[in-house]
C-alpha cells in the first residue's frame, strides 16, 4: 500500500518561535537607553514552535519547539504492496462472481481473508502482514480502494478513503501518542484542507499541498500564542499576524519563519513600532511610539537606532539627534539640522 504522509505525527526536531524568544521585545521607556535590540524578540525561528507530523512526536519541555512541519518521513513505514496469491485452485481463479474465501496465505507471508473476483482481492476483506500491521476495508482489482482502516505495527492508525492502494479523499491519521490529522488526502499526502491536533492542545487548521502546509492557515500554540496567515512548504512565509499570550501583536511580512519586510508591532500599553524588519530584527527605516505620545523616527540597524533620527517629545517639541547602537549620543545644532534636511530633500529627488 501507499506511504500516507502526515503532519501530526512527526519528530519535534524543528523550530518555530521559541516560548521565551519574544517576551521582552523593546522596553523603551527612555529614548536614550540601549534597549531596542530584537534578539530576544525573534520568532527565533518560528521553527522552534512547529511540531512535525511525521513519524513520532517526541516529548519536548519547551512549549513551542514542536511545530516543524517536515512531512517527508510520515510514511506508512513499510512496504505494504499487494501480494500475489501463492497457491489457489483453478476454480478459485475463474470465479466470475465475487466470493468470500480465506484465510489465504499470500507471498511474503501476508494473510488475506475476504472477497475475491477473478483471482484478485475485490470487495471487502482483511489482510495482515507478518510485522503485525493490518488493513481491513474495501478492495478493487487487488488494491485497497474505497473505505478502509490500516493499523501500523507500531500502533498508528489511518482510517478513510483509498484509491489505487493510496490514501485519497477524506481520512484520519492518529498517532499512537494521540497526535491527530483529519482532512483531505491526495496520493498518500495531505492535500487540501485539514486539521491537526497535538496532545498538548496545540492545533493547526488550514491548507495543505503535496503533504506540506501551503496556503492560508491558523496555528494555535499550547501556551496561548496564535499565528494566522500564509505558509510556504511548512514555514511561516508571506503575510500574517502573530499574537503572544501577553497580547503583543505583529502584523506584516514573513520569510522562512521570521519577521522580514514591512510590519507593525503593538503592545497593550500603547507602544507601537511601524517599519522594516530583517530576519526578526528592526532594520531599515522605522518609527517607535510610546503610549504617552513620544515618538522616534529614523534608521535602525540590527534592532537598534543608528544615525540621525527625529525625536518628538510628549508636549509636541521636535528634536534631531544622533544615535549609535541604540544610544543617543547628542542633539544636533541648528546648522546641522538644516544640512540634514537639505540632504533628505536631495535624496528624495534622486529616488
Amino acid at each position: 500500500m501507499g506511504s500516507c504522509q502526515v503532519n501530526c505525527c512527526a519528530n519535534k526536531n524543528g523550530e518555530i518561535v521559541s516560548k521565551d524568544s519574544k517576551k521582552n521585545e523593546v522596553d523603551l521607556d527612555d529614548p536614550d537607553q540601549n534597549d531596542y535590540d530584537d534578539k530576544e524578540n525573534s520568532v527565533s525561528s518560528l521553527q522552534q514552535q512547529q511540531q512535525q507530523v511525521s513519524e513520532t512526536p517526541r516529548q519536548n519541555n519547551k512549549e513551542r519547539e514542536k511545530f516543524q512541519v517536515d512531512n517527508e518521513s510520515m510514511s506508512m513505514k513499510k512496504n505494504l504492496e499487494p501480494q500475489s496469491v501463492k497457491e489457489v485452485s483453478i476454480t478459485y481463479l475463474n470465479c466470475t462472481e465475487r466470493q468470500k474465501f480465506g484465510p489465504i496465505q499470500l507471498d511474503k507471508g501476508a494473510i488475506y481473508e475476504g472477497e475475491w473476483l477473478l483471482g484478485k482481492r475485490d470487495g471487502v476483506g482483511k489482510q495482515q502482514w507478518p510485522d503485525g500491521s493490518c488493513y481491513e476495508g474495501q478492495w478493487k482489482d487487488d488494491k485497497s480502494c474505497g473505505w478502509g482502516k490500516l493499523i501500523h505495527a507500531d500502533g498508528d492508525v489511518y482510517e478513510g478513503e483509498w484509491q489505487n492502494d493510496k490514501a485519497n479523499g477524506k481520512g484520519v491519521y492518529v498517532h499512537i501518542n494521540g497526535a491527530r490529522y483529519e482532512g483531505d488526502w491526495v496520493d498518500d499526502r495531505q492535500d487540501g484542507i485539514g486539521i491537526e491536533v497535538w496532545p498538548d492542545g496545540a492545533k493547526y487548521e488550514g491548507e495543505y499541498k503535496t503533504g506540506k502546509k501551503n496556503g492560508k492557515g491558523i496555528l494555535l500554540f499550547a501556551d496561548g500564542s496564535r499565528y494566522e496567515g500564509t505558509f510556504v512548504d511548512n514555514e511561516i512565509d508571506g503575510y500574517g499576524t502573530y499574537q503572544w499570550p501577553d497580547q503583543r501583536i505583529y502584523t506584516g511580512q514573513w520569510k522562512r519563519n521570521k519577521m522580514h519586510g514591512h510590519g507593525q508591532v503593538t503592545w497593550p500599553d500603547g507602544r507601537k513600532y511601524i517599519g522594516e524588519y530583517f530576519e526578526d530584527k528592526k532594520h531599515g527605516r522605522g518609527s517607535f511610539e510610546w503610549g504617552d505620545g513620544r515618538k522616534y523616527e529614523g534608521i535602525w540597524v540590527n534592532g537598534k537606532q543608528q544615525g540621525i533620527g527625529v525625536y518628538y517629545m510628549s508636549n509636541g517639541e521636535k528634536k534631531y539627534g544622533e544615535w549609535k547602537d541604540g544610544i543617543k549620543k547628542r542633539w544636533l545644532e541648528a546648522e546641522e539640522i538644516e544640512q540634514y534636511l537639505q540632504q533628505n530633500v536631495q535624496n528624495q529627488k534622486q529616488q
